[in-house]
């Protein structure tokens, strides 16, 4: 039996003939397709690169902020016994690399013969084979990593371009999905397992790794994630610690680099029991494994290919005569004023949403403009519902908080305030881990804020972690663009420091809402949290991605100052220590921090506010006739009397009976369909009646001889012709009342549709209601008085027929020149089959007087009885043709004529014997409608008060 070395040596080669040979594909399965591959999978900056070197346990790769893979890198490796370790490329066959620094140096120039020096990606791959004893016989392919945003020189088409050639090789079945993840991001927002779940759901084919562990902030770890909880798969998750910017700036051995990270799992206290299976050289092992078991089992089908493949070959061969070449060439909140139809003044406010990912930090820069500790805190999704959070500065007194949901009740205990969003959250939500638009509205009164509503909303994630329902990731997108993509929403677009900004969720949906980035603050947060030897001055200084607005970093609270309840204003102290001492944004500091940020937002929301007043002035006032039109559309309240009560319904009805015509008469669409009706339905369903059947020779023989008796028929058999002429009109009636039954679904469905049309109807469900039910009761009688008319036309045909048709055929074929005719036909007849027949004609001229041309046709002859059928039918066929045209008009005339002159003629019989009080019941109007006319009046009232106000402070 083979070992694993040899049929993963195996896999390689057969891959790299296959490269040569241009073998990706296409239509059909190819061969590489067939084979096992493993796919690393990440955003950018994830720690991809650091993965690979550690499996490889050498420095190789390109490196460098933004996009540095921009060709897939398919990666070989094969373990040899002893001897120096080499690469080579498959571009350079005769070229051995000991130098890996000249590896490095040869993937950049190989990728830019290719991409030239811009930030363009290619999907022809770079093929590398590592030879070393340190490595596990194992193919990778290492892809550019996910982004959401194309940074300065990169083509806006990049984020798609990158993902459709991720997903080109991952979607294919026999691909293995290396799913990278950092640490220091929620496992929510992984573009990698996001993808990996859309094309491998049950996760059969995908490993998860999670990278620089070590980077998390104190007090905090990833055992949900590494044991599953989180995000469940079929194959364990591994944990990754990569090399420091420090320590790769010192170009530290990578060899010991891989000690290092085992003694750091070793000797952790969160990830100890874990350390036999976490580690880069664990990953390495493992997926071998799998490769191994997964190349036993594909072996058959893999053998299958091959041989299909040669013999497609070997007959190509055949057919074009000589050998094919090898080219591998590859290729308002209160009176619900949140908008609708038409701008709402909610909407022409300005209004700031902060946006971010999951983990992003939004919560603590929140809680940093406030100076208070108050929002709920935990692993996940943890804003479940928008919080519009309103900041008013007052000059002294103690600071408080209120909900919009406990108007009378203040909040000095911030404690209280984070436990009340909690359950004030699960009241909506319940205790899972749903989400809710429905908004949270928290004012807090403190001298220590500025004048400022900022809307705080959940975080961007991209998959659906453990207890989550399946459409979250969309649910939380489309609420955050409902929000973002007013055009009077100012953006406060969050991006921690530790993650690429090439990836962030908050830019890339800022990007796509507001492109010129006039309405977009960026805020970097963690930036504590950057590996050592790294800084984020170009996206501070707008050199990674530029926005109209100042970029301005913030530091978070450690989780651990939170667990030691550090003090908000001792935190904002240590934040601006932190810029002011600090070497790398020490020239940035007095434009740094939390509390700048609460006074840039506020400024510029003044400015816009400023400049906004003349058209929210225009909006108040076009809202305020809007409302007094729209409670005169709705209707002011019904007298109580009898008479103007009765008079109310009628005039409701008139209204209905109005819409219904126009419905009928073409004003409205629908009654058209009566017509189709008449001209496919009923015309199709008699097409398929069985007469075929039914007037074949068999059956007419067997109809004829039942109907003769013991005595036959000495002329014709009428007797015969009637039971077959009753028999297929028989048939008739089920198209005729099929017809009736479809006439009159349309008809109830056009009443259905011409109420809900009704504008004036709209105010009395109980109206509308009694109008339907007497109006299909109408529907039912005229259906009723249909079917007998219609029934009537088929029996009318059945009682008396049509003597003169039979009387034709009677004369048609006494016509000795027609005789004559069918003689020659059965002269025919009687050649072709007269082996057949010698016998018969024998026996029946023993008992026949007939002879010569003109002998009249036996009762037992085929030609007889195949005449008989032919006759009916074409007598079926006269009265199918009658038919067709006298059911539309019974059907019409009982039905449609009686609906359009009379449909409520038992509604009015009904409504003239009501009492006031049972009147008064029909007219009762929707609860919802009479709280919509209220609720209009207390807006009303609003826009008023509003306009008062803005005259008063706008020309201050």
């Amino acid at each position: 039996m083979a070992t694993m070395e040899s049929l993963i040596g195996l896999v390689n080669r057969i891959q790299m003939a296959c490269t040569v040979l241009g073998d990706h594909g296409g239509e059909g399965m190819s061969l590489w397709e067939a084979l096992p591959t493993v796919a690393v999978v990440g955003g950018q900056s994830s720690g991809k690169s650091s993965v690979l070197e550690s499996v490889v346990g050498r420095d190789f790769l390109p490196r460098g902020s933004g996009i540095v893979t921009r060709r897939p890198l398919v990666l070989q490796l094969h373990k040899i016994e002893r001897g120096t370790e080499y690469a080579e490329f498959l571009h350079a066959p005769r070229k051995k690399f000991t130098d890996f620094a000249a590896v490095r140096k040869e993937i950049e120039d190989e990728t830019e013969r290719v991409t030239g020096r811009s930030k363009a990606i290619s999907n022809r791959p770079i093929h590398l084979s590592i030879y070393s004893p340190n490595v596990v016989n194992l193919t990778l392919i290492d892809l550019p990593g996910l982004t959401k945003v194309a940074v300065e020189g990169q083509p806006e088409s990049i984020v798609e371009d990158i993902e459709n050639m991720v997903r080109s090789y991952v979607e294919k079945p026999n691909c293995i999905i290396l799913a990278i993840s950092p640490a220091n991001q929620d496992i929510a927002t992984s573009d990698a397992i996001k993808l990996a779940r859309e094309v491998d759901p049950t996760g059969e084919r995908t490993f998860g790794v999670v990278t620089k562990l070590d980077l998390m902030d104190k007090g905090t770890n990833c055992l949900d994630v590494l044991e599953g909880r989180s995000y469940r798969l079929q194959h364990p998750w591994v944990g990754i610690v990569n090399r420091s910017q420090a320590d790769i700036n010192k170009n530290v051995d990578m060899m010991a680099a891989r000690r290092k990270e085992q003694e750091y799992f070793e000797s952790s206290p969160d990830y100890g029991h874990l350390a036999p299976k976490m580690g880069s050289v664990y990953l390495a092992k493992l997926l071998s494994r799998h490769l191994e078991s997964v190349i036993r089992q594909k072996i058959p089908s893999i053998v299958a290919l091959i041989n299909k493949n040669i013999d497609d070959i070997n007959a190509e061969l055949d057919r074009i005569g000589r050998p094919i070449g090898t080219d591998g060439g590859m290729a308002c909140t209160v009176l619900g004023d949140h908008g609708g139809e038409g701008m709402s003044l909610w909407e022409a406010l300005p209004t700031v949403a902060v946006v971010g990912g999951q983990s992003s930090g939004k919560s603590s820069v929140l809680e940093s403009v406030v100076g208070r500790d108050f929002l709920p805190r935990g692993s996940g999704i943890v804003t479940r519902r928008p919080l519009v959070l309103q900041l008013h500065k007052i000059e002294r007194g103690t600071e408080y908080a209120e909900f919009l949901h406990a108007p009378r009740k203040k909040f000095t205990d911030f404690a209280a305030v984070r436990k009340e969003i909690e359950d004030e959250t699960e009241r909506v939500t319940g205790r899972s881990k749903a989400i809710s638009n429905r908004p949270i509205h928290l004012s807090i009164y403190s001298p220590n804020v500025v004048n400022l509503t900022l809307i705080d909303l959940p975080g961007l994630t991209k998959v659906a972690v453990e207890g989550q329902p399946e459409s979250i990731v969309e649910d939380i997108e489309n609420m955050v663009r409902s929000y973002v993509e007013k055009p009077n929403c100012i953006i406060l677009a969050i991006s921690p420091a530790n993650q690429d900004i090439a990836t962030s969720d908050a830019i890339k949906i800022a990007r796509e809402v507001d492109p010129t980035g006039e309405r977009t603050f960026g805020v970097v947060t963690k930036l504590d949290l950057m590996d050592k030897g790294t800084n984020c001055l170009d996206v501070l200084e707008g050199r990674s991605y530029r926005l109209q607005h100042p970029w301005v970093g913030i530091v978070n609270r450690s989780q651990a100052d939170i667990n030691k309840n550090v003090d908000m204003m001792a935190a904002r102290r240590k934040e601006q220590e932190y810029f002011e001492s600090s070497p790398d944004y020490g020239h940035l500091a007095p434009k740094m921090g939390s509390v700048y940020l609460a006074k840039l937002l506020s400024r510029h929301l003044e400015s816009v506010i400023r400049q906004k007043i003349p058209s929210i002035v225009a909006l108040i006032n076009k809202n305020i006739d809007d409302i007094n039109a729209e409670l005169d559309r709705i209707g002011r309240p019904i007298g109580t009397d009898g008479g103007a009560q009765l008079y109310t319904i009628l005039e409701m009805c008139r209204a209905f009976d109005r819409v219904f015509k126009e419905h009928l008469d073409g004003g409205r669409p629908g009654g058209d369909r009566i017509y189709g009706v008449f001209d496919h339905q009923l015309p199709a369903a008699l097409k398929k009646l069985p007469l075929d059947r039914h007037l074949s020779a068999s059956n007419v023989r067997k109809v004829v001889s039942e109907a003769d008796g013991y005595q036959p028929h000495l002329v014709a058999p009428e007797q015969g012709y009637r039971r077959l002429i009753d028999g297929s009109l028989g048939y008739f009636k089920g198209p005729a009342e099929a017809s009736v039954d479809a006439v009159h679904f349309i008809l109830k469905e056009l009443v259905r549709k011409s109420i809900a049309e009704t504008v004036e109807l709209k105010r009395f469900p109980s109206l509308q209601a009694d109008i339907a039910n007497a109006s299909n009761e109408s529907l039912e009688k005229f259906r009723d008085e249909s079917r007998k008319t219609v029934s009537r036309l088929v029996e009318m045909e059945s009682t008396y027929l049509t003597v003169d048709f039979f009387r034709k055929i009677h004369e048609s074929d006494l016509n000795p020149r027609n005789m004559s005719d069918k003689n020659s036909r059965d002269d025919k007849h009687s050649r072709d089959d007269k082996h057949s027949r010698d016998d018969k004609h024998s026996r029946d001229d023993k008992y026949s007087n007939r002879s010569g041309p003109n002998a009249a046709p036996d009762r037992y002859d085929d030609y007889h009885f195949r005449k008989i059928g032919s006759n009916v039918s074409a007598y079926i066929g006269m009265v199918s043709d009658t038919l067709r045209n006298t059911i539309p008009k019974a059907v019409v005339y009982c039905q449609v004529r009686e609906a359009r002159r009379s449909l409520l003629n038992l509604f009015y019989a009904q409504i003239g014997r009501k009492e006031k009080e049972q009147l008064g019941k029909m007219l009762d109007e929707d609860p919802s409608l009479m709280e919509k006319r209220e609720m209009l009046a207390k807006r009303l009232q609003l826009y008023k008060t509003s306009r008062d106000e803005i005259d008063s402070v706008a020309w201050k």
